[in-house]
């Protein structure tokens, strides 16, 4: 959350703090930018390894076609 000088949020910050967060987040660094580097099609599944392009951690997903 980005603070003004005087130590007083904005109004964005205020509405950020009420928005749900969605989709992948980096577990290392809360970025949310990602590069696909692998895609596995399996029984049902598709599985993708993900690397974080702010700190290069990389996760491994599991989606439905």
């Amino acid at each position: 959350m980005m603070v003004e000088p005087q130590g007083r949020p904005t109004m964005q910050d205020l509405a950020a703090l009420n928005r749900p967060a969605t989709g992948l987040e980096c577990p290392e660094c809360g970025c949310r930018d990602f590069r696909v580097r692998k895609t596995r099609q399996g029984d049902g599944v598709i599985l993708r390894r993900r690397e974080c392009r702010n700190c290069g951690r990389r996760l491994t997903t599991f989606e439905t076609p």
